[in-house]
């Protein structure tokens, strides 16, 4: 609590510098300055912590959001695991946030060099035990939770669908419930049945002519003459009030004010929860520093 009242005086009444140049004095040049950035006094005055000023061992450290490696007698910054020169170095820096392994030389680590009780995920990469090796996941019949199924992205969209996971196709849903709630990141579903006692689940993408793709611009669907092809509107596509407010069936899209911009309701809601949480915090912070001045 204390660091933070002190830097929240110092930034307002301008006690200490901001980055490390403005030191003009060694006294000054504190390896942290303000907790933001990490100083080193040096011939050139104070700079800015990198690698090549640390002392090996310095696998471990990170500075300017580079990871540092050991090389022989000095310390250099990477970036990919290429540029590691040892097998020690390899095992253990994150060169470019990635996991890295030794092979002759040093090389991203991949699906294949996990066995089969560690084989799940690999620098982004979902991994799967199949055919006696571990791989990269690229079929989502080979998903078998609902979870992985519905957050992972791979060249088709997933979705669970009959309680297992298959490619994303709105054509699979048989219930209007699931059809109006199935979505992927490029698409989503509607049930186009005029008759309430039948399902009929498409997508606005799934049609192909320009009378089909207009009759159901209720969905958002519309139709693009440049490319012969119907999409599916985003609230964020109108443009003022009035469309936005009819947009669809009225009740998706909503004139967000603080924005100047249309969104769908529940983003809205999203912003201006996100909105709250910030005015709390300054005002919140403001008044621990009125306190802390009334009090000095």
């Amino acid at each position: 609590m204390l660091i933070l009242i002190f830097y929240c005086l110092s930034l307002t009444m301008g006690l200490s510098p901001l980055v490390c140049g403005d030191v003009t004095q060694e006294k000054d040049c504190l390896d942290i300055i303000n907790g933001i950035y990490q100083c080193k006094w040096t011939t050139n005055g104070c700079v800015n912590m990198k690698c090549e000023l640390a002392t090996p061992p310095c696998d471990q450290m990170i500075y300017e959001n580079k990871a540092c490696s050991t090389s022989g007698a000095n310390c250099v910054s990477v970036s990919e695991c290429s540029e590691i020169d040892n097998q020690t170095s390899c095992g253990v820096v994150k060169a470019g946030g990635m996991d890295c392994i030794w092979d002759t030389n040093c090389r991203i680590k991949q699906c294949s060099d996990y066995d089969q009780t560690t084989c799940k995920e690999s620098n982004g990469d979902n991994c799967i035990f199949k055919d006696g090796i571990c791989q990269k996941l690229l079929l989502c019949s080979d998903i078998i939770t609902q979870e992985l199924c519905q957050k992972i992205d791979l060249d088709d969209q997933c979705a669970w669908i009959n309680n297992k996971c298959d490619i994303f196709d709105c054509k699979s849903y048989t219930n209007s419930n699931e059809c109006f709630s199935a979505f992927s990141s490029t698409d989503s579903c509607f049930n186009g049945a005029t008759d309430n006692s039948s399902v009929k689940c498409m997508s606005c993408f799934s049609l192909t002519n320009q009378c089909d793709c207009e009759q159901y611009g209720l969905y958002g669907c519309k139709w693009q003459t440049q490319t012969g092809s119907c999409y599916r509107q985003k609230c964020e596509d109108f443009e003022d009030t009035i469309t936005c407010q009819q947009a669809f069936d009225g009740l998706t899209c909503v004139w967000y004010n603080p924005m100047d911009q249309c969104k769908s309701i529940a983003n809205a809601n999203e912003l201006d929860r996100q909105c709250d949480l910030y005015v709390f915090s300054q005002i919140l912070i403001f008044g621990l520093i009125i306190q802390m001045i009334i009090y000095i």
